[in-house]
């Protein structure tokens, strides 16, 4: 949930990301699929769908113009 809603808060920038709009908008919309499908229905796979998002959400923050709101670590 906390990453779906990371992922949601992401889409009213979505402005900011221009070059990764579409990814950013592909990322959501998997893990909306994965919130609405409900507990019962999570397995391994969406493990790996979770993982992913989170890296590219990770990787779509640190690009500019983005990345001022980042300290580099």
């Amino acid at each position: 949930m906390a990453l779906y809603g990371a992922a949601t808060r992401v889409l009213a920038d979505l402005e900011l990301f221009a070059s990764r709009q579409d990814a950013v908008i592909e990322i959501q919309a998997a893990l909306e699929a994965i919130v609405f499908a409900g507990p019962a229905m999570f397995d391994s796979g969406d493990v790996g769908v979770l993982l992913s998002a989170a890296l590219n959400l990770i990787s779509i923050a640190k690009t500019p113009p983005c990345n001022g709101y980042l300290t580099p670590g």
